[in-house]
Order: structure tokens, then sequence, then C-alpha cells
């Protein structure tokens, strides 16, 4: 045989045993890919997955559908009795006049409102938190610290109370709340501290 001949049977001779040597050398461990229970497990992971995004949707949505009726402490319901006050601005009240207000009532209920003499058959509730200091400076131009109650408060929960859908401009028709059974309610200038008898 030709000696180029040769050469080139050698050659490939020696190009087949190292790709022989190089698929054994690791234990003729196949490719996971071409693994068909490897298949059928992603299978079922991603079938898992789809599944739980699915129940967390129709949570989602029955969620917005079905809204949690208001407790106590956001529709502000009970008696509300005035116990005190503070001015820490301008007030169109007198410190005299504004401390004729304590132990005025204010109640709620889901059908009902009274606030002294004021009276409404078919009184909404809403509830909103908001950022202490801007809403004060905004709404009242005064600093929300200024009210020793709200010292420490960072955010604050207001409770607005609507008469026949419109404004109802009475006192405690606006409550700041303080704590579950305290709140202030602005009137005038002068904020009301009203303490809550379920």
């Amino acid at each position: 045989m030709p000696r180029n001949s040769l050469n080139r049977v050698v050659m490939c001779s020696l190009v087949a045993a190292s790709m022989f040597l190089s698929s054994c050398g690791d234990g003729g461990t196949r490719d996971s890919r071409d693994d068909p229970s490897r298949s059928v497990r992603e299978a079922e992971k991603s079938e898992v997955r789809d599944r739980a995004s699915h129940a967390a949707e129709t949570k989602a949505s029955t969620e917005r559908a079905t809204p949690a009726k208001p407790d106590a402490s956001v529709t502000g319901s009970g008696t509300w009795t005035v116990v005190g006050h503070y001015i820490p601005g301008f007030s169109a009240m007198s410190e005299a006049e504004a401390a004729a207000h304590h132990g005025d009532v204010v109640r709620f209920a889901e059908r009902e409102a009274q606030s002294a003499e004021a009276h409404c058959d078919a009184p909404t509730y809403s509830a909103r938190t908001v950022a202490a200091e801007p809403y004060f400076e905004t709404e009242y131009r005064i600093p929300y610290w200024s009210l020793p109650p709200l010292r420490d408060s960072e955010d604050v929960t207001l409770l607005e109370v609507r008469c026949d859908g419109s404004p109802w401009s009475v006192l405690g028709a606006l409550l700041i709340m303080i704590a579950a059974d305290r709140a202030l309610a602005p009137w005038d200038g002068v904020f009301f501290e009203l303490v809550r008898e379920r």
C-alpha cells in the first residue's frame, strides 16, 4: 500500500479512536436533553406552575368581585362623644365656644347617622389612608405634629361620611383616626377629640 494511503488510514483510525474515547470518557453519560423522562418531568412542572397561576388569578378576580364588608373600625359605627379639642391655627370658634361642644354626641350606623340635631337616613362611609405631613399642610395649612395625638404618625386614616351621596357639613362628617376608638373631627378650625362607645 502506498505510504500516503497508509498515513491516511492511520490518521482516520486515530481520529475515530479519540472520538470514541471522548464519548466514553464520561462513563457513557447521555445528554440529559435526550432523556424522555426529563421531558415528562418538565411537562409536569409546567402544568403545576400553570395551575398555581390560574388559582392566583381566580382568587384575585373573586376578591375584586366580592369586596369584604367594612368592619366597625372602617365604618366608624358606634356612638362617638366629644371629650376635648385642639386649636392649632386660626379658628372661627373661640376656646369657650369649642369647649361648649364637649359632651356632644355623634352616632353612625349602617342606615343612619346623627350629629347633634342633624340626621341622615342614607349615609355612606369611605376610608382612605394618606401621608400625614402633606395632607395637613395642604388641607389645613398646619404641621401635623401641632396636634399632640398625631405627633408620631406618618400616615393617618380618614373616615368620610356623606349623606345621600353629598358632602355632609356637620361635626364628625370627617374623622381622622387616632386609634380604633379615638378620632379627631375637624370643624370650623377646631380639631375635636372623640371617643367611641360601640
